[in-house]
């Protein structure tokens, strides 16, 4: 007999080391045995893990020199839990520090075993680096995006298809008025009417989406928590799962209203250009042919007798001469902006003086007048702005008809910053003129400071459809602001903000 005998048993356990070997040597997962707190074993893929050359570089060491200090209680807590259920650990994730002293991210596992009949632990070292470095990316993308969502201007937001806000920037937060992104999400269920003034532009912006796979510059009107309207633009998109189905819809928010404004200002300051060169004109023709119409009906009644119809013909002539004198200032103070001198003056006294010119007025009517003692003096022009306050009176008297209540008020208001956010912060004095009238209709409403617009029929003389575009004319000279605040069966309130000046006398 050649060779020795090998039991069969003994056999099938040599060729079971063999292969256990050759797994544990080929593998690339770095694997180490422990006895006694020191490596007695360590593969070719741990060795380079660790950065030693030959695996007998790192015979000896302990698991404490090869980990590093800020790991090393994690580590030990994972190891004796091993030891002491016999099972093994959960993988926990260490910095193992190299020959040359460099950190290598790795997954730990501890498994308790025999080790040439001794126990021992076992140990499965994976490298995880490149997954970390993964992870340190989307962090920082992540945390680039939070810092953009969270810092833009612009307000960002992401809403469901049926209308309800799932995630917004403090920015938008703060365009519609709210305090915080939670505050906004927490009340808003209704986008559409919550929201847009117009309930069918959110169906337009979803039916645009639907249709075009984006909505850029997408204007609307909307209504902040505090109840005040705004512009806004919006820039919008679809997300969609891999099927292809709506999860969302994402997007951008600017606030325009300033925007608006001033685009309106421009379109009113060239329509009143326009209007201002053909009301000079017209007023100097007119000029020319007052004198006449005012004088001759005058003469004539002092030549007529007591009784003579001819007398009710010339105050019928006088009443129209005096239409067409009121049209002609109107003209004029549309020609003249921009060249009237501004003088201090008191506008108490403005009131004062238009609100004289009431004592004709019937029973029916009640007339409040609420003058804010000691009001600081304005600049600006007596006249004009005895025509703003009788040109608002005068439409609240036709509006009541001569029935009701007018109230004429005067007062200085402090504006703070985002307090009107159309108006510069600062202090005004406010005219407000209100009646409780009928109130004005929206289709009035959109067009009423338009140049020659009027409610009136042809044949009524008092309609000129110059006298709101003046109060707007004037008050824009004044770098003022002008508010309407009407609804149906309740009464119409105007208010004008005029800005203080230093002047001489209230210095």
């Amino acid at each position: 007999m050649t060779g020795e005998y090998v039991p069969v048993d003994e056999l099938a356990l040599r060729e079971s080391e063999d292969w256990y070997r050759r797994l544990v040597e080929l593998s690339t997962d770095g694997i180490a045995i422990y006895r006694d707190r020191r490596l007695v074993y360590i593969n070719p893929a741990g060795a380079a893990l660790m950065g030693a050359a030959k695996p007998d570089e790192l015979s000896g060491r302990t698991m404490l020199e090869l980990v590093h200090p800020d790991d090393h209680e994690r580590m030990q807590l994972a190891s004796r839990a091993a030891e002491e259920h016999g099972v093994p650990s959960d993988a926990i994730e260490a910095r193992l520090v190299r020959a040359d002293g460099s950190i290598v991210d790795a997954e730990l596992t501890f498994i308790p075993i025999l080790h040439q009949g001794e126990p021992a632990t076992q140990v499965i070292a994976r490298d995880i680096s490149a997954r970390k470095r993964v992870e340190a990316s989307l962090r920082e993308a992540e945390a680039r995006y939070r810092s953009i969502f969270e810092n833009a201007v612009e307000g960002m937001f992401q809403t469901s298809p049926e209308g309800r806000y799932l995630a917004v920037n403090p920015a938008l937060a703060r365009i519609y008025g709210y305090l915080s992104p939670e505050e906004l999400i927490a009340q808003i269920f209704d986008i559409e009417h919550e929201i847009y003034v117009d309930p069918n532009r959110r169906l337009e912006f979803v039916r645009l989406m639907a249709e075009r796979d984006a909505v850029i510059g997408f204007e609307s009107q909307i209504r902040r928590r505090d109840g005040r309207i705004i512009w806004i633009s919006e820039n919008a998109r679809p997300v969609r799962n891999e099927l292809g189905q709506l999860l969302h819809f994402e997007g951008t928010v600017m606030d325009i209203t300033e925007s608006k404004r001033l685009e309106e200002q421009l379109l009113r300051a060239q329509r009143l250009e326009v209007a201002g060169r053909v009301a000079g004109q017209v007023a100097h023709d007119l000029a020319n042919l007052l004198a006449p119409l005012t004088g001759y009906p005058e003469l004539l009644k002092l030549r007529l007798p007591e009784g003579d119809p001819g007398q009710e013909y010339c105050d019928r002539m006088l009443v129209a001469a005096r239409h067409i004198v009121e049209l002609n200032d109107e003209l004029l103070t549309l020609a003249r902006r921009g060249q009237v001198e501004f003088r201090p003056l008191d506008l108490n006294e403005i009131v004062g003086y238009v609100a004289e010119t009431l004592r004709d007025i019937p029973p029916t009517l009640d007339v409040r007048i609420e003058l804010e003692a000691e009001l600081p003096k304005l600049r600006g022009s007596a006249v004009q702005l005895v025509r703003v306050v009788a040109n608002l009176v005068s439409n609240a008297r036709e509006a009541m008809e001569d029935q009701g209540e007018l109230r004429l008020q005067t007062r200085a208001v402090d504006v703070g910053e985002n307090e009107l956010p159309i108006m510069p912060a600062g202090q005004y004095a406010q005219v407000l003129v209100e009646d409780t009238g009928p109130g004005i209709p929206s289709d009035v409403l959109a067009h009423m400071f338009d140049e020659f617009f009027t409610t009136k029929t042809d044949g009524d003389q008092r309609g000129t459809g110059l006298g709101l575009s003046v109060v707007r004319a004037v008050v824009d000279d004044r770098a003022g602001h002008l508010e309407v605040h009407t609804a149906p069966g309740e009464g119409t309130r105007f208010e004008i903000y005029l800005p203080f000046q230093p002047t001489e006398e209230s210095r």
